[in-house]
């Protein structure tokens, strides 16, 4: 879903600088904003990468980010259905990138990058560094640059 009154649509986050843009300005009424915990924002994220139609959690059930929300009973046990998160664009910064977009991600970088990759449509890169083919070892890649459209260049 996209909103035509704030230049980056609908988000879910989080926490953003967006949404404490809406709220020091008074925009709150038109950004539609989607509070959900970290864990399950990568989840709907990896759901929509793996092509799955959402995912089951139980956090948030009985809370008010429950409201409106499909509820599923399994083995006893009641769950939130999360719809996945896709992206339309998602601009990710690389630890190293060869020249077929092969990347690798060093420290917290290797938490939602490559999930992002998965989940755009459109996927630009800034690596730290460009590397030649063979450097990164197969073993080493992180997100295959299959996925990848774009890489750009710090300007200098």
């Amino acid at each position: 879903m996209r909103s035509a009154r704030v230049p980056w649509g609908t988000r879910s986050t989080s926490i953003s600088p967006e949404i404490i843009f809406c709220w020091v300005t008074g925009l709150v009424p038109i950004c539609e904003v989607d509070l959900v915990p970290q864990g399950t924002l990568a989840e709907r994220m990896r759901a929509a990468g793996y092509g799955l139609g959402g995912v089951l959690t139980p956090t948030g059930l009985g809370t008010e980010a429950a409201k409106g929300k499909q509820t599923l009973e399994l083995d006893g046990a009641s769950y939130l259905v999360e719809r996945p998160l896709a992206a339309d664009y998602a601009m990710v910064r690389a630890h190293r990138a060869d020249y077929n977009g092969n990347l690798d991600f060093t420290l917290t970088a290797r938490n939602f990058n490559p999930i992002m990759c998965m989940a755009a449509e459109t996927v630009i890169v800034e690596p730290d560094m460009f590397v030649p083919l063979g450097v990164i070892p197969p073993d080493g890649v992180v997100v295959p640059g299959i996925l990848v459209d774009t890489l750009i260049s710090r300007g200098a």
